[in-house]
């Protein structure tokens, strides 16, 4: 396995000669730049289901309740689900509506959803009288409604920035047509029926650490990382680094938070490497969230959510100025992601 991912570092590894106007022909300490290649977003989707007690097999689910009639009696219902049977998996997300309860439960029924669902994503139609009592609530929409209403109802309640801080489930009994997918990516669905490239799509695009390291001792990496899915992570997420030999892995210590909005997003951590003897070890990532390695998009070999990305060698000699190493290279954080050309190749300086 270890030759597997060895091998694969060759793909990669920045090997190219650079140009005199490159950031290379600057530093102080020689660098090692990787640059995993990135794959197309994968398509996901999910399962809608009426009752907890459906949620077998793979997900993702979402749960729309069907409830009785009464104020009462919803709630009733809406605090029984509470108590998931054990085997199950727990829905991703519940759709909770008021819609057909008189205007005085709805607080009584917000409460109940509330109650019933804790730690779980609650989404509502953005027309849904309920949403007024949920201001946390993530939108649902079914764009079988047309899309020219759902614009209009997303406007009329002002919930055009909802999706900054809370999700977007989209459900369609048609075939999605161009037009609804390009209104799905605008209001940057994170999960929808139909197979797309829906959500979070993350993928390490380079990764930047001293040449030399010193088993043991602290080394700062840089990570470029990219989302090129439709819509943020909502929660936090922490990378991972592992130094695999002969099957056996070592982690990388130290804070590797990562905030997974749209686009670009940096981590530049301090680590500390594990003590290990001398020679050459291949270099692992992942990224965590919710306690699950995620599925990154890159075309690297990978085994239960660990992505080979190169490798790295060890010897034990001191290097103390380590510690410091980027207040004096790029002491101003930038590091781009591709080299610049020069002036008569169209750069600019």
């Amino acid at each position: 396995m270890c030759c597997l991912f060895l091998a694969a570092d060759a793909l990669f590894h920045e090997q190219t000669a650079m140009g005199k106007y490159s950031l290379d022909a600057f530093e102080t300490y020689p660098l090692v730049k990787l640059r995993p290649p990135m794959a197309a977003p994968g398509d996901t989707s999910f399962t809608l289901i009426s009752s907890p007690a459906e949620a077998r097999g793979n997900g993702p689910f979402v749960l729309r309740p069907e409830l009785p009639g009464g104020p009462d009696e919803a709630c009733a219902a809406l605090a029984q689900m509470a108590c998931i049977p054990s085997g199950n998996v727990r829905p991703d997300a519940v759709v909770a509506s008021g819609c057909g309860f008189p205007e005085a439960a709805l607080p009584a029924i917000a409460k109940a959803y509330l109650q019933g669902f804790p730690g779980i994503p609650l989404l509502s139609a953005p027309d849904d009288p309920l949403m007024a009592y949920l201001p946390d609530a993530g939108l649902w929409l079914e764009p079988d409604w047309g899309i020219l209403p759902l614009r209009l109802a997303i406007a009329r309640n002002r919930l055009e920035r909802r999706w900054r801080q809370h999700p977007v489930y989209a459900r369609t009994a048609s075939p999605l047509t161009e037009e609804v997918r390009q209104a799905l990516a605008r209001w940057h669905c994170t999960a929808c029926n139909m197979p797309g490239p829906w959500g979070p799509q993350m993928a390490l695009r380079r990764l930047m650490f001293p040449r030399d390291l010193t088993a043991g001792a602290e080394a700062p990496f840089r990570m470029w990382w990219q989302n090129l899915g439709t819509a943020p992570l909502y929660g936090p997420a922490k990378a991972l680094l592992f130094l695999e030999k002969n099957g056996r892995l070592f982690p990388l210590t130290g804070n590797m938070p990562v905030e997974c909005h749209l686009g670009d997003t940096t981590c530049n951590p301090l680590l500390t490497l594990p003590e290990l003897p001398d020679g050459e070890y291949a270099l692992l990532c992942a990224l965590e969230f919710g306690g699950k390695r995620l599925p990154l998009s890159m075309k690297v070999p990978n085994r239960d959510g660990l992505y080979s990305i190169g490798a790295v060698h060890l010897d034990h000699i001191p290097r103390p100025y380590l510690r410091t190493m980027w207040q004096a290279q790029y002491a101003d954080g930038y590091y781009p992601l591709e080299d610049p050309a020069a002036p008569e190749e169209g750069g600019t300086l």
